[in-house]
């Protein structure tokens, strides 16, 4: 089990799997902390004057990844849209197209999930797909945001770590 001090190194991604439906349970077995320390970091959460403990504020307000990446798509989309003709350059349609594939990527993650589910025996290869997106937002950075680049050069170990905790029973 979990040791003393986890809290400052693992309660920040409990209350994020937490938020994107993983039981206390489960994030218990994911991070090996057990669930009466994980009951009162959600507890300790609570703000006297909120109805809601903050993790299950998170909860309610949480987005999956994938409607997070279809709002950033719709945006763009409509972005360019917005744009008389004349205006729209090539490299709006390069992003537009990348961004439609990442969709496409995630989507198909998620019929696999569904088919999985249903026993049809269809895998996708889950650390090969987020290989490929972190290597395309790390070109992508590189070109538009140096800065961003650097966010995502700080925070690649717990990316990485927040992946595997979410995906090792899937493996």
């Amino acid at each position: 089990m979990g040791k003393k001090g986890d809290k400052a190194a693992k309660e920040g991604l409990a209350k994020d799997l937490y938020a994107q439906g993983k039981s206390l349970q489960e994030i218990a077995e994911l991070l090996d902390v057990s669930g009466t320390s994980l009951g009162r970091w959600k507890a300790d959460s609570k703000v006297p004057s909120e109805e809601l403990d903050a993790w299950d504020q998170a909860r309610r307000n949480h987005r999956s990844f994938l409607e997070n990446l279809r709002a950033l798509f719709a945006g763009q989309l409509a972005h360019i849209q917005s744009l008389p003709a004349k205006d729209r350059t090539p490299a709006d349609y390069d992003a537009l197209s990348k961004a439609a594939a990442i969709v496409r990527k995630w989507d198909d993650i998620e019929r696999a999930e569904a088919a999985k589910d249903q026993d049809t025996g269809v895998e996708i290869d889950r650390p090969k797909l987020f290989l490929e997106n972190l290597e395309w937002l790390a070109l992508k950075l590189k070109d538009i945001d140096p800065e961003g680049l650097k966010v995502l050069a700080r925070n690649f170990d717990a990316l990485v770590i927040q992946f595997k905790a979410e995906h090792a029973q899937t493996s």
